[in-house]
């Protein structure tokens, strides 16, 4: 067997182990009257002098249970309009209003997840505010919601437990794609045991339904107006039955571990034996995501299969989102002669692929099956989380300098998309464009590594720096025009061109009743022009000469310098020996006149 036919079978597995289990459980009544438990809750609390509006609805039959005015009393909102935020970036991101960040989805996730203030600040002053919010309350009918007393407060919203619920469901029932919708649930089912500040979030729904599936989004803050607030209030059940808002607000001389004992205790109430009874099992699709693999440069292959059972004999469709947004659909008629082998009553028509075109960067992809007739949700079939490379590869293997300025830059790039086509790369020196050049040098090694593109894409390059020192030079590959991606940089590298005197004071012989020295002197910052020596023996000055003296060597070695730098000095000393030293004497006098060397003679 295949790895892909075991990949199949396992996923085919799974599925027919959620059937077999599914089909073996009782049916679940619908829930009884649960306007007993509300009143119960109600009372409970009153008794303990925590005021709390609560709202309930049973998604399944329909039914809304509140506690009366209670329930449409406004509190401030605390962190509760965090999900009002995540909720318009999510939608408006996908909608094209506005882009999001890799960054931005971070906080917004921290937001949600973690109940992040300084997150919620950030993405709350940039995209919107004020207006973000009405503009929410406004798509889901919210009419109970009230401003802050100040645009920027935003944990100074005035919320009732009536329309949390209100929004939950909307949300819920098209206010967002399924992709959206699915990601936000997900977002508050990762709702952490304490927020940012170090505050437990597991009071009310998470303490009193411990071994439950629910998504929450907590709200605590003290003291303005002299009242302590808590809210608890989320999405219950895996099939997402049960919405529930519980919000309270008692003196604040009341602790919040106080309040928090009372919200906790009124959702214990409202479901006896921390229990959120589930729905009838529903006649959703079925199926798997098996790949999702890029089969060309930006080319996503996506396949697996999908059945509903509704609509065995017939094939149904899956949606694909990237990024959380819709990026194409598939009709489930292939061939999979697997499908029915393992999950009997279906045809073989149950196989999808397609093939969707994804940009620069990190990335993920969720398939869904699309519901048809009976069922509650177009089930996700599965996700994956993937980085696609557009932009050119490669890398600069050295970067070295050469004699004074020259800087020599040596490496590689290759675009994808266009392997057969050399890349230009644009050289930078201390942030400022330097050169452009083509990649087309010959790399046979870049030719076995990527089959079929050719070796003519090194980097073979020489820029001059316009002055001594220290110097940055970066090179950037320039992605071929028509293709997707950016312009990266492949390499960046610190050189130090010299700033002082270079030279070599090569040897010192006698001479008859003298002695003769010889060597070569540059001045970088004046490297065409003759430097002078002096010439001391035993401490004493002895004679001048100027080195310009052709040395080949010299040229050799600096090129842009020219090979007129050597020296060749004869002078008449005393007989006997002496130390005799030689000095590069700078022409404008900037710095100290460094010594050459100094050699014993005689």
């Amino acid at each position: 067997m295949s790895a892909a036919a075991r990949r199949a079978g396992c996923a085919l597995l799974v599925v027919l182990t959620a059937l077999v289990l599914l089909a073996g459980a009782p049916a679940t009544p619908a829930r009884a009257d649960m306007s007993g438990s509300v009143a119960e809750a109600s009372a409970y609390a009153d008794d303990r002098g925590v005021q709390v509006g609560i709202a309930v609805l049973d998604r399944d039959t329909g039914q809304w249970t509140e506690n009366g005015g209670l329930a449409h009393t406004p509190m401030r909102s605390a962190s509760v309009p965090k999900i009002f935020v995540a909720e318009s970036l999510i939608d408006r991101s996908r909608r094209g209003e506005i882009s999001l960040t890799q960054n931005d989805r971070v906080l917004m996730e921290s937001m949600v997840i973690r109940s992040d203030d300084a997150a919620m600040s950030n993405l709350y002053s940039r995209f919107g505010g004020l207006g973000m919010v009405r503009a929410v309350a406004a798509k889901y009918g919210l009419s109970e919601i009230g401003d802050p007393p100040s645009a920027g407060y935003w944990g100074m919203f005035q919320i009732t437990a009536h329309d949390i619920v209100s929004f939950y469901r909307g949300v819920l029932e098209g206010g967002l794609q399924p992709a959206d919708r699915d990601y936000l649930v997900s977002l508050m089912r990762r709702a952490t045991p304490t927020g940012t500040d170090g505050f437990d979030q597991y009071f009310g729904i998470p303490h009193a339904l411990p071994n439950q599936v629910w998504g929450v989004k907590q709200g605590w803050m003290c003291c303005q107006e002299s009242q302590r607030r808590l809210h608890t209030t989320g999405i219950l059940g895996a099939d997402n039955r049960f919405l529930v808002a519980v919000l309270s607000q008692a003196p604040q001389s009341r602790s919040y571990a106080y309040s928090g004992e009372t919200v906790t205790r009124v959702v214990q109430t409202l479901f006896p034996g921390g229990v959120v009874p589930p729905s009838e099992v529903p006649n959703n699709p079925i199926g798997n995501l098996d790949v999702a693999t890029e089969v060309a440069a930006g080319v996503l292959r996506v396949s697996g299969w999908a059945g509903d059972p509704d609509t065995p004999s017939s094939p149904i469709e899956v949606h694909a989102y990237l990024d959380g947004g819709f990026a194409g659909s598939a009709r489930a008629d292939r061939d999979r002669p697997d499908v029915p082998a393992a999950v009997p009553g279906y045809s073989s028509a149950r196989g999808y692929a397609l093939d969707i075109a994804v940009g620069d960067g990190a990335h993920r992809l969720c398939v869904y099956a699309i519901n048809v007739s009976k069922g509650t949700i177009n089930p996700e079939l599965g996700c994956r989380s993937f980085s696609i490379q557009l932009s050119p590869l490669g890398n600069v293997d050295r970067i070295t300098l050469r004699g004074l300025r020259t800087v020599q830059v040596e490496g590689w790039t290759l675009d994808r998309e266009a392997p057969g086509t050399a890349t230009d790369v644009h050289l930078y020196v201390d942030g400022q464009w330097t050169a452009a050049v083509r990649a087309s040098a010959d790399r046979p090694d870049i030719a076995g590594a990527f089959p079929g593109a050719g070796a003519a894409h090194g980097l073979s390059a020489q820029l001059t720096l316009s002055s001594p020192g220290r110097h940055r030079v970066c090179a950037y590959a320039i992605n071929v025009p028509g293709t997707g991606g950016s312009n990266p940089m492949i390499g960046c590298a610190t050189v130090d061109a010299p700033a002082t005197m270079l030279g070599s004071y090569d040897e010192a012989v006698a001479q008859g009743g003298g002695i003769r020295l010889r060597g070569w002197v540059i001045d970088p910052v004046r490297p065409t022009s003759p430097v002078a020596v002096h010439v001391y023996s035993d401490g004493a000055w002895v004679t001048a000469a100027a080195a310009g003296a052709v040395r080949d060597d010299v040229r050799g070695a600096f090129p842009e310098a020219g090979g007129a730098h050597g020296f060749d000095v004869s002078a008449i000393l005393p007989p006997g020996p002496h130390q005799v030293c030689v000095y590069a004497i700078y022409a404008d006098g900037r710095a100290a006149n460094p010594q050459l060397g100094c050699r014993s003679v005689g």
